[in-house]
């Protein structure tokens, strides 16, 4: 028997008093309680709990979600690492007072995943880092109506490709603006009545902000969808 254990792996070790002729029996305890947490991976292995509701996650889980629901993650720890796999509907992942960082995502508040994926989260102390797994890429947006001199962010943590398109009725002139400088001079000329569609796409970085300057004539119209990528 071990004169000693650690506390999170149980290896063993000798105290400064043991007897000499111990000491191979140590070394040897040691060297097959490391052999066998190497090859089994539990140094490393996050243990599955399967929730169907919401829940506050805690450190060293990987968490299964069974239903549509939100996890909690823990006060952010060093090193802390936390799993969640969506295994039905959708799954957000939230932390008070933190951010999350990733690939994709700079300082968001909460993240969604979708069926089947999933994501592993390791915490500097501060806030939650992606380490693997990636989570809802935001697809399509619906039409929607937009509004002349007004700024849009397109999306706060994601790239985007925007589509803007005018209906107008009549001679207009206009300047297509991201982050407060001129992107291109968007022109139309609907005269008499008959209608005119303006269109133009355009990528924006993550909290880039675009707008619609006008400088003379009348929109019908403006709508604007985009591809988060």
């Amino acid at each position: 028997m071990p004169e000693n254990t650690t506390t999170h792996y149980s290896l063993p070790y000798p105290s400064g008093t043991g007897a000499v002729k111990l000491g191979a029996t140590d070394i040897g305890e040691l060297a097959k309680s490391i052999d066998t947490l190497l090859f089994s991976g539990e140094a490393a292995r996050l243990s599955l709990v399967e929730h169907g509701s919401s829940v506050a996650a805690k450190a060293g889980e990987l968490l299964k979600m069974t239903a549509t629901a939100t996890v909690t993650l823990p006060t952010p720890a060093l090193n802390a690492i936390v799993g969640v796999i969506c295994a039905t509907g959708e799954t957000t992942i939230k932390m008070t007072g933190a951010k999350i960082f990733g690939d994709f995502i700079t300082g968001a508040e909460s993240i969604t995943l979708l069926l089947n994926r999933h994501v592993i989260l390791q915490s500097d102390g501060t806030n939650w880092y992606i380490l693997a797994g990636e989570p809802l890429r935001g697809g399509l947006t619906t039409p929607t109506i937009r509004a002349l001199n007004t700024k849009y962010v397109a999306n706060a943590t994601r790239p985007a490709w925007v589509t803007v398109w005018m209906n107008v009725a009549e001679v207009f002139e206009s300047e297509l603006l991201r982050n407060g400088e001129k992107l291109a001079a968007l022109r139309g000329w609907g005269e008499g009545g008959k209608e005119q569609t303006i269109s133009i796409s355009f990528m924006c970085n993550p909290g880039d902000e675009w707008e619609v300057k006008k400088i003379s004539g009348n929109v019908l119209q403006i709508d604007s969808f985009q591809a988060n990528l």
